[in-house]
Formats: structure tokens, sequence, C-alpha cells
């Protein structure tokens, strides 16, 4: 063997050493399960009598009815365009400017949100919810604009 593959090989045994050594002297430990299972909170405050989300109330309250008359503000940018609707702040209405899915035709482009009342309408809201799934704004509240576009 030469002295250069002994060099080798006697680094690489002391790296593993090394990295051994440092895993078990100075690398953090798991946190100790607490008792009675309950969670740490923020500084390792307990948190107590909370109770997760109830996803299906959540989605329960979340039905809005069509707001496809409502006024609405228009969005015009470099990359995108569309609408928001302002019965319930929703944004119902996005398309990419410079992508089309056969040409760069209004009905063509290539849409990131879509109408209710479309064929495969999505859309994003805006929405205050406390711990109990209620709607602390009424999901069809009516917003207001100081102008007719958003750049």
């Amino acid at each position: 063997m030469s002295a250069d593959n002994r060099n080798l090989i006697t680094a690489i045994a002391l790296s593993m050493l090394i990295l051994l050594m440092y895993q078990l002297y100075f690398a953090p430990q798991e946190p100790a399960p607490t008792e009675g299972g309950q969670e740490q909170g923020f500084q390792g405050q307990t948190v107590e009598g909370l109770t997760p989300l109830n996803t299906d109330q959540i989605l329960a309250n979340t039905a809005v009815p069509l707001a496809v008359t409502a006024p609405r503000v228009n969005i015009l940018g470099d990359k995108v365009k569309g609408s928001i609707s302002l019965a319930g702040g929703r944004i119902d209405d996005l398309q990419l400017i410079e992508f089309g899915e056969t040409s760069l035709n209004d009905e063509n482009r290539v849409a990131l949100l879509r109408r209710s009342g479309q064929e495969d309408s999505y859309f994003t809201e805006i929405g205050f919810i406390d711990q109990n799934g209620q709607n602390l704004v009424p999901r069809d509240a009516k917003w207001s604009a100081d102008g007719d576009t958003l750049t």
C-alpha cells in the first residue's frame, strides 16, 4: 500500500471519528415527551383546553351566494389581468396575459381563477375565522374601492 492511500484511509477514519464524537456530545437532543400528553406552547408554556379547528364546520360556513352581478374592481398587471368581486372580497377572475391555451385571445388565456357560475370555477376569499370556525366578517360583506382598476 502506498503512502498516499494510507494517508487517505487515515484521514477518512479520523473524519468519521470526529463526526461520531460530535454526534454523541454536541448534537441537539430530542425533547423529552411531556407528562399527560400536553403540548408545549410558546416558550415552554403548556397549551391546555385548545381544540383544533373543525374543518367540516369551516367548509359549511364558506358557502357564499353567487356574486355574479356584484360590482367589481379590475386587476391589470404586467403578467396578469382579471377582477375582484366587491361582494365578500372574492378574487375569482385572474388570467395570465402572456400565456394562452391555443392563442392569446381573452377566451383562450390561461385562467388561474374563474368566476362563480362558469365551468370549473375556482376562487380565493378573504375571511377572518375565530377558533370555533365562525366567520368574524360576513362572507357577503360589501367592500368598497377608491378606484375601478388595481394595477
